[in-house]
């Protein structure tokens, strides 16, 4: 597949479908040429489009396939992600996930405000970006699978996951702070994590320039109704 993007950070798209709330996809859906379009699927072999991503939301897991287009077919073959922790339905459940070079990160949730589990978890998707000038060419090469798993009592609840620079920022409700995540430079390297205190409650947070983010409090009344944290990152 051909990706027409000068950053190969930037080479997700975020889908809204209805019975699919989190759904990633890693390449491009490119638009086949006519001679593919009128190819016979019998003897063609499945070109790969695009790499997917998306949460199982009636059993609380991710799962992912490979958008493949054979002729005039297209094939999605669901499987279920190497390494990824069993949750409890009832009580468990993935919120936001945002992808980070390689890498997906997704936030977990519980209904007991952390005592049964909650945290986050680091996928490598399995796809390479090759540079070809102004542009980028996806390969495939391994399935996506859990690098990393953090979900304990002492996580705080995230519901809220977001993106800046090559950072990660989780937000810690319930110990009013966020955690910020960092990529390893090598694929077989750690991931950090680091926790700050700042915002309350239900955080929302903003980062700016790499070097601050702003962190918000919940409450509508009392001491801390309308603040807002300004924490260094630093």
């Amino acid at each position: 597949s051909n990706v027409s993007n000068r950053k190969p950070s930037n080479m997700s798209r975020t889908l809204h479908i209805a019975s699919l709330p989190c759904l990633f996809s890693f390449g491009l859906i490119a638009t086949p040429s006519l001679a593919q379009q009128q190819g016979n699927s019998s003897t063609e072999k499945p070109r790969t489009i695009a790499r997917l991503v998306w949460q199982d939301t009636a059993e609380q897991t991710l799962r992912w396939g490979d958008l493949q287009r054979i002729g005039n077919e297209w094939k999605l073959s669901p499987a279920a992600v190497e390494g990824i922790p069993k949750l409890d339905p009832e009580t468990q459940n993935y919120v936001q996930m945002e992808p980070i070079d390689n890498a997906l990160i997704a936030g977990i949730h519980d209904s007991e405000r952390g005592a049964i589990g909650s945290g986050w978890i680091a996928m490598d998707l399995g796809v390479e970006m090759e540079a070809h000038g102004d542009h980028f060419h996806a390969r495939y090469p391994r399935s996506p699978k859990v690098v990393h798993t953090l979900v304990n009592a002492d996580q705080g609840i995230p519901a809220h996951v977001y993106r800046d620079y090559n950072r990660i920022y989780i937000a810690n409700d319930t110990k009013n702070g966020f955690t910020i995540v960092t990529p390893p430079k090598a694929r077989d390297g750690s991931w950090k994590a680091e926790f700050f205190s700042g915002g309350g409650n239900h955080i929302t947070l903003a980062a700016a320039a790499d070097r601050w983010c702003y962190a918000t409090w919940a409450d509508r009344e009392g001491e801390h109704a309308g603040r807002v944290d300004l924490v260094s990152t630093t």
